[in-house]
């Protein structure tokens, strides 16, 4: 590998506008890496800040505005933003008001009383050093592009640094630049430690978790493998409290449906074209209806071999997991029941629910690697539509 002979890299900032682009360029690496996990750490990191460093400084990039970081207050969900908690929430400023921190709303994030108030009148980033805590990087995120924004409206980006003249309400010498702590030490946000990954307590948070995984699967499938973590992450967060709240709904059986008229003829499990019966996803024995959205294609063999089996309960039996395509109707199949029934709030785990079904065997965390799933058990249709 060829080595970094620039004689100006690493970069010693000599104004207020290369320590900011030299932080924020860290921050950038650091949150690259991250998301693609530890396998690219050095790399990564070295690439991108100093791509970004310069970019910044010659106008070719931007610090993005604080848009992102407001919406996400409204669709994450509500927690203290150090520490995770949800009780006892108040808001809390980044830069405090004794040290002239706006009292508006990208200044402001939520904060649980005894966060609240231990860090008191202190910077957020002078009151994580003292706690010997490192932010997590949904909060640096904001509270650097608030550094930018303050020193740009002051007209003090090319202020010599350090700047001991400079009467603003952080300390620029503060800015982490390459004193990150390792990446398997990092947090996102708060809310992956404390409420993050669900355990589901209600019938309706395991359906919502299990369909949550699927979209979150089914996406990083479409997408390759190269995003395998963070599209997962992101997707699955997101759609479970939207299907919580109201904002989503698990969508109807009509596209499955129609798979039926449009997709080539085949088992539904193996693709095979011989001998084709049809088979009930929930089989009859437990119950299940006896309606199209319930029966699938299946040759004589697949038939046969699942006989009175669920389809999850066969599939696990045979040390196999089912296609995204058949997941897809039986979770949709699932949820449709439970409401149906009216047990959706019922209390999870639900021994004494006479369900068709075990909500237990829903697949969520334990999916198979990407490029072990398949979308259908039909040849031409899964190679046709292979993740890039």
């Amino acid at each position: 590998m060829a080595q970094d002979i620039d004689p100006d890299w690493p970069p010693n900032p000599a104004t207020v506008r290369e320590q900011i682009a030299w932080a924020y360029a860290n921050f950038a690496g650091v949150s690259a890496t991250w998301e693609e996990g530890n396998g690219r750490d050095r790399r990564d990191r070295w690439r991108i800040r100093k791509s970004l460093y310069y970019k910044l400084l010659d106008g070719r990039a931007h610090i993005g505005s604080l848009i992102r970081d407001e919406r996400s207050k409204v669709t994450d969900p509500v927690a203290c933003s150090y520490c995770g908690s949800r009780g006892h929430l108040t808001m809390d400023r980044l830069i405090p008001c004794a040290k002239l921190g706006e009292d508006l709303a990208r200044n402001i994030v939520w904060a649980c009383r005894p966060c609240n108030s231990s860090k008191g009148a202190m910077d957020v980033l002078e009151w994580h050093q003292e706690k010997d805590r490192f932010p997590t990087l949904d909060v640096l995120r904001h509270y650097l592009k608030l550094v930018a924004l303050i020193c740009d409206r002051r007209g003090c980006l090319d202020e010599p640094f350090p700047a001991s003249n400079l009467d603003l309400p952080f300390d620029l010498e503060r800015l982490p630049t390459v004193n990150y702590p390792p990446i398997r030490e990092l947090q996102r946000a708060m809310a992956t430690i404390a409420g993050w990954p669900p355990q589901p307590t209600t019938v309706r948070e395991q359906v919502a978790w299990a369909y949550a995984n699927f979209a979150g699967v089914r996406a990083t499938w479409e997408e390759g493998n190269g995003r395998d973590r963070s599209v997962r992450w992101a997707i699955r967060k997101s759609l479970y409290y939207r299907l919580l709240d109201g904002r989503a709904h698990i969508g109807s059986l009509i596209r499955d449906e129609r798979s039926k008229m449009t997709d080539p003829v085949g088992c539904s499990y193996c693709g095979s074209r011989d001998r084709l019966t049809v088979d009930h996803l929930i089989p009859r024995a437990k119950l299940g209806e006896d309606l199209a959205h319930n029966i699938v294609w299946a040759c004589r063999s697949c038939n046969s071999s699942k006989g009175a089996k669920d389809v999850l309960e066969w599939h696990q039996e045979k040390g196999r997991f089912p296609t995204l395509v058949v997941l897809r109707r039986y979770l949709k199949l699932v949820a449709l029941i439970c409401d149906q029934r009216g047990c959706l709030d019922n209390p999870f785990p639900a021994p004494n629910l006479d369900l068709p079904f075990d909500l237990d065997r829903l697949p969520t965390v334990n999916y198979p690697p990407i490029r072990e799933i398949r979308l259908t058990a039909s040849p031409a249709l899964d190679s046709s539509a292979q993740p890039r």
